[in-house]
């Protein structure tokens, strides 16, 4: 997804999104994915807003680490 993408889903949702608290990023899904040069996973992770706290608002996410440089793609956000 690209930013203007992003900002338009979560316009749609109506939620103002927050950081999340200490040490909440523990609770991200991450599951190793086979067959990537480097190290890659895949990402679920539940986001916080003002209005909600710990919110049904998850963003998906592909990691990439090569031993140098972390990438990330924002794969897509969906509503539980």
């Amino acid at each position: 997804m690209k930013a203007d993408e992003w900002r338009a889903r979560i316009a749609e949702y109506g939620r103002t999104l927050r950081k999340p608290p200490q040490g909440d990023f523990e609770t991200a899904d991450v599951i190793p994915l086979q067959g990537q040069e480097g190290s890659a996973w895949s990402v679920w992770y539940r986001l916080w807003t003002i209005e909600e706290g710990k919110s049904d608002l998850a963003v998906e996410l592909t990691v990439y680490y090569d031993g140098q440089t972390v990438e990330i793609d924002a794969d897509g956000l969906r509503v539980e």
